[in-house]
C-alpha cells in the first residue's frame, strides 16, 4: 500500500514538473515571439496602434524602431490628458532596463529628445499613489526644450541635461544644467533631500529681460546673477543667498532646522533708483530683516525704508516700515507719507500721511491679522484670516464727507460708516457691504430725497469677472431703490425696482408718488431696457 502511494506520488510529481515545464516553455516561446515581432515592421505597427489604446489616449507614438523593449526609438512622443496634448516630442530615446520592474524599480539609463515642446502643464487625474517611487533616471539630454509663456511669463527654449531620481526611503535627488537658446543665459542646480539632510547648490546667469526677470513680472529689472546653497542636516541646514539684479543686491544668511520647523536668517537688501517695469520705479529701498525662532513663534525684527514709489499711476513721497514679534505675536508699523493718487483725485490724501498698524497672531488657527487704518479721511479698522479659508471683516468710517462728494461735483454735508466682510470660497469670492451715511447739509434735491440718515446694502459673489448680485438697495427719506441679478460672460441681466414716495421733492408744484420696476439684459454693448 505504502509502495503504491510512493509510486502515485512520484508519478505526480513528475507529471506535475512536466506541465510546468512546458507551461514555462510555453510562455518563454510567447514572448520570444512577441520580442521577434515586436522588432519587425508589422510588429511596430502593431504596437503603435496599440499604445493609445492601453493608454487611454494619454501616449501615442510614431515612427516607432530600436530594439524593442530595452532600446526604443520614435519619431513623434506626443502626450495628453482629458484637455488635450500637453507635450510633444521629436527623434525620442529611451534605453531602460525593463526587468527591473520585476523588482519594482524604474531604471532608466537614457532619456533624450531632439525637440520637446511643453504646450502646458498636465492637469491631475485625481488620482494619487501612497506606494513609494523607485525612479532612477541616469540620465537625460533635450537638444530643445520649448517653454510656454504661461509657465515663463514669455515662450522661452533651453537646452537642458541631468539626471533625476526617487528612491522609496524619500531621497529625491536632481541635477540640472540648462542653456537658454533664444537668449543669453546659464541655469545649473544641483538637489538631494535625503531623509535625514539636505544639499541644494543653485547657481543662475541670466542678462536683462531673462526668465528670472520675467517671472518676476519685473522685464526690466536687469541682469541677474544668483547663487544659492543649503546644505547640513535637517536639523541645521546652513543657509546662503546672493542675488544682484541690475543694480539692486540681497543677501540672506543663515540656518534652517526643518525637523523643528525653526530658522534663524538674516535678510538685508538695498537698491538706488530703479524702474524694474513699466509703470514702476522708486528712488532709493533698503530692507533690513531678521527671522529667529520656531516658524509659528518667531523672533522678528525688521525695517523698510522706500523712498519715491510710482505703482499703478499712484504716487507716494516715503514709506517706513518696522515689524517686530515674539512668542506668536507680529506688530507691523507703517507710514505713507506724500500720497498722489491717479486721476483727478491725486490730492485728496497728500495733505496728510496714512498711517497701518497690523497685529498678526501666527501661532493661532487661520493666523488672524488686526489692522487700522489712519488719515484725516477716513478711518478702518478690522480682522482678516490669511490661513484655510481668508476672510475680512473691517469698519471705515469717513469723518467728512464733503472732500469725497466734491469729486463727483456733488455737494454734500456730513458723515459716512460703511462694513465690509469678505470670505473667499470654493465658488468666488463673497462679499458684503452695509453702510449708512448722517447727513447736514448738501445740494437739493440730493438731500431732501435722502434725508439725514440714508442706508444702503450690497450682497454679492465674485467669481473671476463674474458678478452675481443677490442684494443691492438703497434706501433714503423719499427715495428707495433695489436690485439683483448678475454679469456674466460680459451679459447683463438685472431687475430693479425704484420708489419715490414724496414727488414734491423735486420742486414745486409736483406731489404724488412714483412706483417704477423694469429689466436690463442682454451683452453689455447692446443692452435692452424693459
Amino acid at each position: 500500500m505504502r509502495r503504491t502511494a510512493q509510486r502515485i506520488a512520484r508519478g505526480s510529481v513528475k507529471w506535475a514538473g512536466i506541465v510546468l515545464a512546458g507551461a514555462l516553455g510555453g510562455v518563454l516561446l510567447v514572448l520570444a515571439l512577441i520580442l521577434l515581432g515586436a522588432n519587425t515592421d508589422p510588429g511596430r505597427a502593431v504596437l503603435t496602434w496599440l499604445v493609445p489604446r492601453v493608454t487611454g489616449g494619454e501616449v501615442r507614438v510614431e515612427g516607432l524602431s530600436g530594439s524593442f523593449p530595452r532600446a526604443l526609438r520614435a519619431q513623434r512622443l506626443t502626450l495628453a490628458d482629458a484637455a488635450g496634448p500637453y507635450l510633444t516630442g521629436r527623434d525620442v530615446a529611451v534605453d531602460w532596463q525593463p526587468l527591473r520592474l520585476l523588482q519594482g524599480a524604474i531604471i532608466v539609463d537614457r532619456l533624450a529628445g531632439a525637440d520637446i515642446r511643453l504646450l502646458r502643464l498636465p492637469k491631475s487625474n485625481g488620482k494619487s499613489s501612497s506606494k513609494p517611487l523607485n525612479l532612477q533616471v541616469h540620465a537625460f539630454a533635450f537638444g530643445r526644450l520649448d517653454l510656454p509663456a504661461s509657465l515663463t511669463g514669455r515662450a522661452a527654449s533651453l537646452a537642458a541635461s541631468g539626471s533625476l531620481e526617487q528612491r522609496p526611503d524619500g531621497t529625491e535627488a536632481l541635477s540640472l544644467t540648462a542653456r537658454r537658446l533664444d537668449g543669453g543665459g546659464t541655469y545649473r542646480l544641483s538637489a538631494r533631500l535625503a531623509p535625514r539632510a539636505v544639499a541644494l547648490d543653485a547657481h543662475i546667469e541670466e542678462p536683462a529681460q531673462g526668465l528670472l526677470a520675467e517671472l518676476a513680472g519685473l522685464p526690466d529689472l536687469g541682469p541677474v546673477h544668483l547663487v544659492a546653497s543649503l546644505a547640513g542636516p535637517r536639523a541645521a541646514i546652513a543657509t546662503t543667498l546672493a542675488v544682484t539684479a541690475g543694480p539692486l543686491s540681497a543677501h540672506a544668511k543663515g540656518t534652517i532646522d526643518l525637523a523643528r520647523k525653526s530658522a534663524d536668517l538674516t535678510l538685508d537688501a538695498a537698491a538706488p533708483a530703479m524702474q524694474p517695469r513699466p509703470g514702476i520705479s522708486w528712488q532709493h529701498v533698503s530692507l533690513r530683516a531678521r527671522v529667529a525662532g520656531p516658524f509659528t513663534k518667531p523672533l522678528l525684527d525688521g525695517t523698510l525704508d522706500l523712498e519715491k514709489l510710482s505703482a499703478a499711476g499712484a504716487e507716494i513721497a516715503r514709506v517706513v516700515a518696522a515689524i517686530r514679534g515674539d512668542q506668536g505675536q507680529a506688530h507691523l508699523k507703517a507710514t505713507f507719507s506724500g500720497i498722489v493718487l491717479p486721476g483727478p483725485a491725486k490730492n485728496l490724501l497728500a495733505a496728510a500721511p496714512l498711517t497701518l498698524s497690523a497685529e498678526a497672531h501666527l501661532g493661532e488657527a487661520g493666523r488672524p491679522v488686526s489692522f487700522t487704518l489712519d488719515h484725516p479721511l477716513l478711518t478702518a479698522s478690522g480682522t482678516a484670516r490669511t490661513e484655510g479659508g481668508p476672510s475680512l471683516t473691517a469698519t471705515i468710517t469717513l469723518p467728512d464727507l464733503a472732500p469725497l462728494a466734491a469729486l463727483g461735483g456733488v455737494a454734500l454735508k456730513g458723515q459716512g460708516h460703511l462694513k465690509v466682510i469678505a470670505a473667499a470660497r470654493a465658488d468666488g469670492l463673497a462679499l458684503t457691504l452695509d453702510g449708512g451715511l448722517g447727513l447736514s447739509g448738501g445740494m437739493a434735491p440730493l438731500v431732501p430725497l435722502l434725508g439725514s440718515t440714508p442706508s444702503f446694502a450690497l450682497a454679492a459673489r465674485l467669481a473671476g469677472s463674474d458678478v452675481h448680485l443677490s442684494r443691492l438697495s438703497l434706501s433714503g427719506a423719499a427715495l428707495s431703490l433695489s436690485a439683483q441679478g448678475s454679469l456674466a460672460a460680459q451679459k447683463l441681466a438685472l431687475i430693479w425696482t425704484a420708489s419715490l414716495k414724496n414727488l414734491s421733492v423735486l420742486g414745486a408744484g409736483v406731489s404724488g408718488l412714483l412706483d417704477a420696476q423694469g429689466q436690463i439684459d442682454g451683452p453689455m454693448d447692446s443692452l435692452a431696457l424693459n
